[in-house]
């Protein structure tokens, strides 16, 4: 599959008319398509790897002052029509939300943010192995009662886009990247646990070795 930004932006826009035609008052998409790295390890071993395509794409539907939003992740015609079609049934049905300021029509501005890591399109599978390892062996070194270490790599890399019925639109290349380590340590006595969750956008500053010895370090105080 290709990363391109055609079918965001052509769904979107048949999105945002479709509602229209069906009475709303406004509405707006959020979309995304991205290309998916997966690793896994466990026992200390990478184990497991592999490569997908993942799409997102989200409409809200507004009428006066009731917004619903559905889910679907599918850019087939077929599939976006449903989430819009659902959208409009249901909105009729809410109360009105007092504190729901309507259909936003000033024009907005937004920082520029840099959302995605350039070197992401040009990992290998050595990048990814090197620093995996470097955290599983972090942990080992901090202790020998180390036993195991455990955990996931997910990257996912593409596109996010935005478009509202007012005609307000934002596209950019995204990178999101999250981890877990999980230690088990052991001693004469039992065993103990320790994990650690954690992500950023930029490969580099994923921090395996700093959160493989704080994890080692917490499962070793458990004993």
């Amino acid at each position: 599959m290709e990363l391109t930004s055609d079918k965001l932006i052509e769904m979107a826009n048949f999105a945002i008319k479709r509602a229209k035609a069906a009475g709303a008052d406004g509405s707006y998409v959020n979309a995304g398509l991205q290309k998916v790295f997966s690793t896994r390890f466990a026992n200390s071993n990478i184990h497991q790897n592999f490569v997908d395509f993942e799409t997102e794409f989200s409409i809200t539907v507004i009428k006066g002052q009731k917004n619903v939003g559905i889910s679907t992740n599918s850019l087939d015609e077929d599939e976006v029509s449903w989430a819009v079609d659902k959208a409009v049934k249901m909105v009729s049905y809410l109360p009105d939300d007092p504190e729901f300021p309507g259909v936003l029509t000033e024009k907005q501005t937004y920082p520029k943010l840099q959302l995605n890591d350039p070197r992401a399109d040009n990992l290998t599978p050595e990048d990814v192995t090197d620093k995996i390892i470097s955290g599983i062996n972090s942990s080992h070194e901090f202790s020998s009662k180390v036993q195991t270490v455990s955990g996931n790599l997910n990257l996912q890399n593409g596109l996010t886009y935005f478009l509202s019925s007012e005609g307000m639109e934002y596209l950019a290349p995204l990178t999101s990247m999250t981890s877990t380590i999980n230690v088990m340590a052991e001693n004469e006595k039992g065993e103990s646990r320790s994990n650690s969750s954690f992500g950023s956008r930029r490969f580099d500053d994923l921090p395996f070795v700093i959160e493989g010895t704080a994890v080692a370090e917490r499962a070793i105080l458990g004993l």
